[in-house]
């Protein structure tokens, strides 16, 4: 689909991309694809930061990425014994990367505060639309990883940040 596409074209370019789809058109596939391609094969040495709205969706994403992972052929695959296996974070000991993973907080301060932690040049928040307290969370993030940006972009490592959201009401509303 032309939005997928157009995905890793921005993305590859350093651009935001926020992309808003109807339900099963791949677009959280692509973005965990993407991730695991910069994880797995672009980056060395960085640290990707993931949001999604409830616990679920984390491990799914989490879950998806470690799936890719193991599809990579011998002579790409990058996997560690060492490597981090639980639902929370993705690790790539011998590229010295990984992917931490937030969930959005239940009151102001502890938003802002969870988004100051954003240090990172690759950004996914999975559902934004339907994080709680994302109007606080994101100004806090976007401000922190304005230093990692700069930093990247000087070691020639991809900088961007990713929206993915589906359109309409969340399932279960």
């Amino acid at each position: 689909n032309r939005g997928n596409i157009a995905l890793y074209f921005l993305a590859m370019n350093d651009i935001d991309v926020g992309i808003t789809q109807i339900r099963q058109t791949g677009k959280t596939l692509n973005c965990n694809i993407l991730l695991s391609y910069m994880m797995f094969i672009k980056c060395l040495n960085t640290t990707i930061y993931l949001m999604t709205r409830n616990t679920k969706l984390r491990a799914e994403n989490v879950a998806a990425i470690k799936d890719i992972r193991k599809l990579l052929p011998d002579f790409i695959s990058q996997l560690d014994k060492n490597d981090a296996d639980n639902q929370d974070s993705v690790t790539c000991i011998k590229m010295d990367n990984k992917i931490l993973t937030q969930l959005p907080q239940g009151n102001v301060e502890d938003a802002k505060s969870a988004g100051r932690g954003f240090t990172s040049s690759i950004i996914m928040i999975d559902e934004s639309a339907f994080c709680k307290n994302i109007q606080h969370s994101y100004p806090a993030m976007m401000s922190s990883s304005n230093a990692a940006v700069d930093e990247a972009k000087n070691a020639g490592v991809p900088t961007f940040k990713l929206f993915p959201c589906t359109a309409g009401l969340p399932a279960g509303t």
